[in-house]
């Protein structure tokens, strides 16, 4: 009958060659802050503001005694700053123990010993704080633009205000790199592209 010595096995497959392991370790990231009620809570408020300039652009939209509520580029300007501070609270409770946790459980290596590698593991990590920040920011001020030009009935409050400024992050912009604090006016594009290249925010100016 033979013995075999049992030990630490290389895993034959290798490493996660496709990249995906990051998602698995957001996804769960995800659901474990969903499940704490404070965290709800929190996000509840933090979608307070974004109700509320809702239902300035509708005021606006529909009753003429409410003009002095028009919509403006510094509308969402303002917006943006006030979510600042429930920026600030979600990178506290959601961010402090994204890595901490793992090494109190001793669970840290248990993902290490997986088929993903650190920049994986980083990578999750990070993604859990990113779309919960989003949540707060880039998607609610994207759905009141949204709303905006569903109430306007056209796009030029969106044409009139193509001049992008990313607040945090680097964007580009039809291929020019935009730094944060900087400016770029769009004009005569018959197609423009945004892309990320790291996690940032958006604000619109009115260049009239």
């Amino acid at each position: 009958m033979p013995i075999y010595r049992e030990r630490y096995r290389r895993r034959d497959g290798g490493l996660d060659l496709r990249g995906r392991a990051w998602v698995v370790i957001t996804t769960y990231g995800l659901r474990s802050l969903v499940r704490r009620k404070a965290f709800l809570y929190l996000m509840i408020v933090a979608w307070i503001p974004a109700v509320v300039r809702g239902v300035q652009i509708y005021a606006a939209a529909n009753f003429p005694q409410a003009a002095f509520l028009s919509i403006s580029a510094q509308t969402f300007r303002d917006f943006l700053n006030q979510q600042e501070l429930f920026v600030f609270f979600i990178t506290v409770y959601a961010g402090s123990g994204l890595i901490a946790d793992d090494i109190r459980s001793n669970a840290l290596q248990l993902y290490l010993s997986r088929p993903l590698t650190r920049a994986q593991y980083a990578a999750g990590k990070f993604g859990v704080l990113a779309v919960a920040l989003a949540a707060v920011t880039w998607v609610p001020a994207m759905l009141l633009l949204i709303v905006e030009t569903l109430f306007a009935g056209n796009v030029s409050f969106v044409r009139s205000n193509l001049y992008l400024v990313p607040a945090t992050g680097a964007v580009e912009i039809n291929g020019l790199r935009v730094n944060a604090r900087d400016g770029a006016a769009v004009r005569d594009e018959s197609r423009l592209k945004i892309t990320a290249l790291e996690d940032s925010e958006l604000v619109l100016v009115d260049a009239a």
